[in-house]
């Protein structure tokens, strides 16, 4: 009797934690991926930080930011080297043709990607400027 009702109790267990958890994929269900900041750059550029607790781990294919359909490819790590934030660099003249409300996406490599990352919508007002 007693092991039955021991068995039952890790049955459950595993249920419970493979409904949580998922299969093994329970981290990337529970990251957290915001839109960190949008600031003026080094010659007026203006750079777009992307956090996710999950990380942009280094792959042989080319980190890729959408905005609105758009895709822009400059990025680097920060100083300190973390690679849960990564920054992009776009020009003033490609924020200026971006527009309020476009959606925010992050993905490895062009074109349309089943695995992507969504940082919400662009909101312009966010750009923080330089202040020399």
């Amino acid at each position: 009797m007693m092991a039955g009702r021991w068995w039952a109790r890790v049955s459950l267990q595993m249920v419970l934690g493979i409904a949580v958890h998922g299969s093994g994929a329970g981290a990337v269900e529970n990251a957290v991926d915001r839109l960190q900041a949008i600031r003026s750059g080094p010659n007026g550029n203006v750079q777009i930080e992307l956090y996710s607790s999950s990380g942009f781990p280094v792959r042989n294919e080319i980190a890729v930011l959408e905005i609105g359909g758009k895709e822009f490819l400059i990025s680097q790590y920060p100083p300190n080297g973390d690679t849960r934030t990564l920054i992009f660099t776009l020009t003033p003249e490609e924020f200026a043709k971006l527009r309020d409300g476009d959606r925010i996406v992050f993905k490895y490599g062009r074109g349309e990607q089943l695995e992507k990352k969504d940082f919400g919508r662009l909101d312009k007002k966010r750009l923080e400027k330089d202040k020399k």
